[in-house]
């Protein structure tokens, strides 16, 4: 009996352990049941200790980065039929989120999928099935599954993707809506770098009176309580879509035609281009130029013709595209040639230890459209008052002035992405320095400095009422892909600011 009691006794808190365990595991990963849905009956505490132990042994592969491994725990567990709901939901999610890291896309979109089968209320598996779909290049599911994310919660990082996504299906009105939703809630940005999607903004929709006007019917996007699981779409510099164009020849009344047109409308959405020139020769002759995006000019059979587009754009950036036609009696004969681009070779010119500058000079042209600088540096503010001063300055013959005349903090943004891979800056120390002097009592002037998904925000600058170089430190991880300035001062509050280097140390 003694014996037999003990018995009883060791499998009573065996029970008691398994249950207690389970529900401990169910509420760390939010995998909640409800209450009235379980039966103490149907427990079996063999099968449930064994259940948590394999999710929890594959859990710890996972930790591990031995993602294959961690495939196929979860593979064996989901063959079974010792998870629940909360469970199946889980492994399949943890599954596609070690087939990603994998960059096996397509499974990844499925694991994702599945787990929403089983909840179906995971705004983070919709949206991390939106990122896997994108990367496999499904695009319109890509779609669907960003949408169903933002609806079941709008959030900063599902907005951005959905206009990543739109931006791929080149449906940029889409596009630019999503990312107002991301400006709107810009304080509450987290994985996303905020100066990058004004950016995205400002090109997209050039006019401030209708990007206001766009605003308005657009929600503000929230911060995410967690965003550890969360899957980002990787940001992309705007760039121009293509530089093909189309050349033909056709009979006129008149003898034969060679009609040429580049569209630039659906090539540069961004509106990113200052200029293009055509060039038609024919052997060592140059017979036509034009700077408009179409033109036709008479050609005669028997003779070849080279076509030469040369596109100007984000300052001092540069394509250029090459087609051969020989026109015969009957019909013509076309050769493409590809693409060529003019590297950004661009020095600074007063600052010798520099690797940027920018000195506001007096082509600086700082508006809420954005301007792009001679290193292809995209320069924007918000709808504020600035203008270039020619008269108290500490270089080059003018300077910079803000007044903020509006009734939130505002100020000036500065995407310097490019030098990242132009003055080769990745995994280096370097230093922000500019001069500045307030003009009003008060300054309060801020600095956020991004590099990835890292902020370095600078304050307690001390302005003066004369001029006063400030600096900024920080490290550029050697994986970073963006680089951002963002600079703000109070309503009501005015400064000047000049010679903005940034110098490697």
């Amino acid at each position: 009996m003694k014996l037999t009691f003990e018995k009883a006794v060791i499998f009573t808190l065996i029970l008691i352990l398994a249950i207690s365990s389970a529900n401990i595991y169910s509420q760390y990963f939010k995998l909640r049941r409800p209450q009235s849905d379980i039966d103490i009956s149907d427990v079996n505490p063999w099968e449930v200790s064994h259940s948590i132990i394999s999710l929890l042994n594959a859990d710890k592969l996972y930790s591990e980065k031995k993602y294959e491994d961690a495939i196929d725990e979860y593979n064996i567990l989901l063959a079974t039929n010792l998870l629940d709901q909360d469970e199946k939901a889980y492994a399949f999610f943890m599954r596609g989120m070690c087939q990603y890291i994998l960059k096996e896309y397509d499974m990844a979109k499925d694991s994702f999928s599945s787990s929403i089968m089983y909840e179906s209320d995971n705004a983070v598996a919709y949206n991390n099935a939106a990122v896997s779909a994108f990367y496999a290049r499904d695009y319109r599911g890509a779609l669907e599954y960003a949408k169903k994310a933002v609806e079941l919660l709008p959030a900063v990082e599902y907005f951005y993707n959905l206009g990543r996504v739109y931006e791929s299906l080149r449906e940029f009105n889409s596009a630019a809506e999503s990312f107002l939703s991301v400006v709107k809630g810009v304080e509450n940005v987290t994985l996303v770098d905020p100066v990058r999607i004004y950016n995205k903004v400002t090109n997209l929709v050039p006019n401030v009176n209708k990007r206001e006007e766009m605003a308005k019917g657009v929600i503000v996007s929230l911060k995410l309580r967690n965003y550890e699981d969360v899957l980002i779409i990787e940001d992309r510099d705007m760039d121009i879509l293509d530089t093909v164009f189309n050349a033909t020849v056709y009979d006129g009344s008149d003898g034969k035609k060679l009609s040429v047109s580049y569209n630039r409308e659906e090539n540069d959405p961004y509106h990113l281009i200052n200029s293009l020139s055509w060039k038609v020769e024919s052997g060592n002759t140059l017979l036509y130029t034009s700077r408009r995006n179409s033109f036709t000019i008479g050609v005669f059979p028997n003779n070849s013709y080279k076509i030469t587009l040369t596109i100007k754009y984000k300052g001092s950036s540069e394509k250029q595209r090459t087609t051969y036609i020989e026109v015969m009696d009957k019909g013509f004969r076309e050769v493409k040639g590809g693409e060529t681009v003019r590297p950004n070779m661009q020095k600074p010119k007063i600052y010798d230890n520099a690797v940027y500058e920018q000195l506001f000079e007096k082509n600086f042209k700082l508006t809420p459209s954005g301007y792009y600088d001679r290193f292809n540096v995209m320069w924007s503010m918000d709808n504020m008052k600035s203008r270039i001063m020619t008269v108290d300055y500490m270089d080059s013959a003018s300077s910079l002035h803000l007044l903020n005349d509006l009734d939130v903090d505002a100020g000036i943004r500065a995407n310097l992405s490019t030098l990242l891979a132009d003055k080769n800056l990745r995994g280096k120390k370097v230093s922000i320095r500019f001069w500045a002097r307030k003009i009003t009592s008060k300054e309060n002037m801020t600095v956020n400095v991004r590099v990835g998904n890292r902020n370095y925000p600078f304050s307690g600058f001390d302005l003066q009422y004369r001029w006063k170089q400030v600096s900024m430190d920080f490290d550029i991880p050697k994986d970073a892909k963006n680089f951002t300035f963002q600079l703000k001062i109070k309503p009501g509050e005015e400064i000047k600011l000049d010679g903005f280097i940034i110098v490697v140390k």
